[in-house]
């Protein structure tokens, strides 16, 4: 990831960029009430892994780590619901695709925490 890092978070917002731009068939065969915002919740949980594995943000304290990625991972997730909202004829804002977003985020901060972060030993 040192090397590649900023390719993977540009990758990975591109990916965002251009599936919020598309048009969602509508399937009616399939109940699919709350797919998208489980998909939300995947796609910004994946962007703030990618951020928190970030060689620059590993230099940073914990604390400054996971405020930029999830900062960033939330701002990047609110341009896109305005984006969609002004700009993107197909889709259209939704506050709960945010908060969708947000869970992700913050999941995916806890998951790292977890599983990441080395322990520090303490007498």
């Amino acid at each position: 990831m040192q090397k590649y890092g900023w390719w993977a978070v540009w990758g990975w917002a591109t990916l965002i960029l251009v599936l919020s731009a598309l048009r969602v068939p509508n399937i009616t065969a399939v109940n699919t009430t709350h797919l998208d915002k489980v998909a939300h919740w995947g796609m910004y949980g994946i962007f703030t892994f990618i951020l928190l594995l970030l060689p620059n943000l590993n230099q940073k304290t914990n604390f400054a780590r996971y405020t930029i990625a999830a900062v960033s991972a939330i701002l990047y997730g609110i341009l896109m619901e305005i984006l969609q909202n002004y700009f993107f004829s197909a889709r259209s804002f939704d506050i709960l695709d945010i908060l969708a977003n947000i869970t992700g985020v913050f999941s995916a901060a806890i998951c790292f925490y977890f599983f990441y972060t080395k322990p520090t030993n303490t007498p």
